[in-house]
């Protein structure tokens, strides 16, 4: 791991169970203030990281929130979500994004690391992105964005999101900005998934296929019902689909897999694997409730990836204006 952040301290806003918390102290990085307002993934933030979470961001003067060189926010992606009402700013969640440009304005930190739905670069016509973009340029920032899928970053969940990475603007990079290159090595569901656990379906299951033998795709073998979301099932030899927090189905919040014989949903601990956190972490006691938050999560080896591939970037820079001879690029 680079050494760049070792000295360097972040806030974790809409923290959540703490995904960016993950990456970047595994790179050195100190967190010095988190919010959530759901007690249930601050409990468990506070359990896996030792700080306890304040509450109510819109609540809190940006002047109570410490010096910081990082600040992280997964913010609420459910005004800007294709499965929600996609109100955007017309929802409350939506204006939330300006309590980030309210805080990073008066604390002008290095870096500014983002996430939220794939849609939001689409929504209202891209109208929505076009006012954010707006108005992190105007408080100074280059911003940098991508649509990522986390299957491509060593997690077998198909998992599209959307990260923004501002520079603040006197950080000069000698080239262009730079994401980071998908992974070589690809998961499959069965490489995370335990054996011997029964979760019977009471439905009947009805087959409609085997699978095709293509480890890189979600290959749908079967389903219950009429196949609707939450009610289709899928070979663990492929992808996993989007884990998510709600929805109606039987395995609508993991998807179902045909494992061992027999179809059932993927347990807590299996989609903490599909979200890239170890086997050592803590999660909520509530079997549902830690599916949900895992579903909420952000996917910790893709945030891995970016904060290694913009350190690189940043050291570069810091490099050269201490007058450091720099490597050749």
């Amino acid at each position: 791991m680079t050494a760049l952040f070792k000295n360097w301290k972040f806030v974790d806003l809409f923290a959540g169970i703490g995904a960016f918390h993950v990456a970047l102290k595994d790179h050195g990085a100190e967190c010095v203030f988190a919010s959530e307002i759901n007690p249930d993934a601050a409990s468990v933030y506070e359990i896996n990281h030792g700080l306890k979470p304040n509450g109510d961001i819109t609540k809190i003067a940006a002047e109570d929130i410490p010096e910081h060189d990082i600040l992280c926010a997964g913010f609420p992606c459910q005004a800007f979500s294709i499965s929600g009402r996609k109100l955007g700013f017309d929802d409350t969640r939506g204006t939330l994004f300006f309590d980030i440009v309210r805080i990073a304005k008066h604390h002008q930190p290095r870096v500014l690391l983002l996430e939220n739905v794939k849609n939001l670069e689409s929504h209202d016509r891209g109208r929505t992105f076009t006012v954010m973009k707006a108005a992190l340029e105007e408080i100074g920032y280059r911003v940098y964005h991508k649509v990522i899928d986390a299957s491509d970053f060593w997690t077998p969940q198909k998992r599209e999101r959307i990260f923004i990475v501002c520079l603040r603007a006197d950080i000069q990079l000698d080239h262009a900005y730079f994401w980071p290159m998908k992974g070589v090595a690809k998961y499959r569901v069965d490489d995370l998934v335990d054996l011997g656990v029964q979760r019977p379906m009471k439905q009947e299951y009805i087959p409609e296929g085997e699978f095709d033998g293509r480890p890189d795709r979600i290959a749908r073998v079967g389903r219950f019902k009429n196949g609707t979301q939450g009610y289709r099932v899928y070979d663990p030899r492929g992808l996993g689909v989007t884990l998510c927090s709600a929805g109606g189905g039987g395995g609508a919040n993991t998807g179902l897999y045909m494992i061992e014989g027999a179809p059932r949903v993927l347990t807590a601990r299996e989609c903490a694997r599909l979200t890239g956190f170890g086997d050592n972490f803590s999660m909520h006691p509530n079997e549902k409730k830690a599916v949900r938050q895992f579903g909420n999560s952000i996917v910790v080896p893709v945030l891995a990836a970016i904060v290694s591939t913009f350190s690189l970037q940043l050291d570069r820079h810091y490099r050269r204006t201490a007058g450091i001879a720099l490597p050749a690029a």
